[in-house]
């Protein structure tokens, strides 16, 4: 509704922010800047996803040279899986004067698009274990738990469905290599990350009513941290 309304009202300034926003070069993080940051200044509020989270992830893993042919081929679809999604979402969340943003609108959808994008094909789930150590080194733990419920129960899900998507084998191995190196950091946010990540995907797997993957992730919860409980 908000989108019609928008066209009706502000044709020639939707397409000027459509055009800025669809520019998504496979190299480029451009769309974090051009797009919703000079239109909307999120930066400026506390749903800042669009001026911190995003363009600093976009760059790093734009620039990582670590990842395997696979890890690079599945880095690239899935940058610009999540540009193609926060630039849907400004889209859907401006009111096309060039400044009005639904911020906090934008911020969650960009969230929420990174389980899905993530295990797009080709997926997390088929990365090697080296591919998603990586992964995990790129990111700030600090940064991850910036984002928080939303952000965490994301990788929670991603973990969670490789479990069933390649088999219990590869799950785990998957989910472990991303928590060992994430408790590598030898913090406490970094535990409880960590921690925090796979209570979700045990929720996650509860939810999807598979009780192999549940079981295994309990098992993993309980090796990691033993005198702890899951979080709901």
């Amino acid at each position: 509704m908000l989108a019609l309304l928008v066209m009706m009202l502000f044709p020639s300034q939707l397409a000027w922010a459509q055009s800025a926003c669809q520019s998504n070069e496979k190299s480029s993080c451009a769309v974090y800047s051009d797009c919703i940051e000079a239109n909307c200044n999120c930066a400026a509020t506390s749903h800042n996803y669009s001026g911190t989270f995003g363009p600093k992830y976009c760059t790093r893993f734009g620039a990582e040279s670590s990842f395997s042919a696979n890890g690079s081929a599945w880095r690239d679809k899935t940058l610009l899986c999540l540009k193609d999604r926060i630039s849907q979402a400004y889209v859907a969340h401006s009111d096309g004067s060039g400044k009005g943003c639904d911020c906090a609108a934008i911020q969650a959808a960009a969230i929420d698009s990174h389980s899905s994008c993530y295990l797009d094909t080709p997926s997390f789930c088929q990365l090697s274990q080296a591919d998603v150590r990586v992964l995990a080194r790129i990111v700030d733990t600090p940064d991850i738990a910036k984002l928080g419920f939303p952000g965490l129960r994301e990788m929670g899900i991603v973990l969670a469905t490789c479990y069933w998507e390649e088999g219990k084998d590869v799950g785990d191995e998957l989910a472990r290599a991303f928590v060992d190196e994430t408790v590598a950091e030898n913090t406490e946010i970094a535990q409880d990350v960590a921690l925090t990540i796979i209570s979700h995907a045990i929720e996650y797997a509860v939810e999807r009513a598979k009780a192999e993957a549940a079981t295994a992730l309990r098992q993993l919860f309980d090796d990691y941290f033993p005198n702890e409980i899951p979080r709901g």
